[in-house]
């Protein structure tokens, strides 16, 4: 395919330029692991390709910014791709620090923790197992929708809700989303009601 041919050309050209011991799959490789992690997290990045170093990995993502641009067609592509997984990867920690903040906020957080619904709560699911969701991916981290589901299987409040029990991770992972819009739309209330004192 012309993907495939530009990738050998781009192998070739970084062979050239001292990196002979890379392969199109590690490339392959460095890219995703960069849009998964992150362009300056060398270590899960060389953990993610398996066969580097984090000293190759550091020399070769040098070369691969500075060099990219001039060297790689596809360069832009590939950047781009990086960039959007750098923004979900700040997305997911807002994310978590929103949550962090809600919980810590609470004195017993898995008993009184609550939520400002206002007409957004749905029919889908109930007080009590919003709460548990908040608190359970508060100390799971945020993304782990699967142990977030074995956690509501396993949970002896739960055993009889089988509604509950049977969300997929995905579910159970787009109601923590949309509590947490909840949470940080909280959040913009006092400030939104502070700016307005000021105002007068």
């Amino acid at each position: 395919t012309p993907q495939e041919q530009a990738d050998v050309r781009e192998r070739e050209r970084l062979e050239a330029e001292g990196f002979p011991f890379w392969s199109r799959h590690d490339y392959a490789k460095f890219l995703k692991a960069c849009e998964r992690h992150g362009r300056d997290k060398f270590q899960q990045i060389a953990d993610e390709i398996g066969t580097k170093t984090v000293d190759e990995v550091k020399a070769y993502s040098a070369a691969f910014w500075e060099r990219g641009p001039v060297m790689i067609s596809d360069f832009d592509k590939a950047s781009k791709k990086i960039e959007e997984g750098e923004k979900k990867i700040l997305e997911k920690a807002k994310n978590a620090e929103a949550l962090r903040q809600k919980v810590a906020s609470c004195d017993n957080p898995w008993q009184t923790l609550s939520i400002k619904y206002g007409n957004n709560r749905g029919k889908l699911f109930t007080e009590e197992e919003d709460r548990f969701l908040m608190c359970m991916t508060n100390e799971l981290g945020y993304g782990k929708w699967e142990e977030l589901k074995r956690e509501v299987r396993r949970h002896p409040e739960f055993r009889f809700d089988w509604l509950f029990k049977s969300r997929t991770p995905v579910e159970l992972g787009r109601r923590v989303d949309h509590l947490i819009r909840l949470i940080q739309n909280e959040n913009k209330e006092p400030r939104a009601k502070r700016a307005a004192a000021a105002a007068e």
